[in-house]
């Protein structure tokens, strides 16, 4: 009785830390302070606001670039994923949002 007692102990154990697991990819940000943003905005400010650093850096063709935050937070019960890119002019000012978007899976 006591060796199965703890089996299905040490099980209920196991299977609730499955449960709880979780995993992250990307840098995390506050995607909510994008309403804060504006054009003119200085990179420094950007990331101030945003509360954390790009994962990317992209060069375009007319001297431009984009900053990219991406940020994916999971466990087993699903996942929400954040993506938000912004062009900044070569002298660093934000010039405008590329892309924004969530998107969650799961239960």
């Amino acid at each position: 009785m006591k060796k199965t007692l703890s089996i299905a102990l040490l099980l209920s154990m196991g299977f609730s830390l499955f449960l709880v697991s979780c995993a992250s990819v990307g840098n995390s940000f506050d995607y909510n302070s994008i309403n804060n943003l504006e054009p003119g905005d200085s990179e420094q400010e950007v990331i101030d606001t945003l509360g954390g650093q790009p994962c990317t850096r992209t060069y375009n063709d007319d001297e431009t670039y984009d900053l990219t935050w991406k940020y994916v937070h999971g466990n087993m019960l699903g996942a929400k994923g954040f993506v938000l890119i912004i062009r900044f002019s070569k002298d660093g000012e934000m010039l405008k949002i590329v892309k924004q978007g969530t998107n969650k899976a799961g239960f």
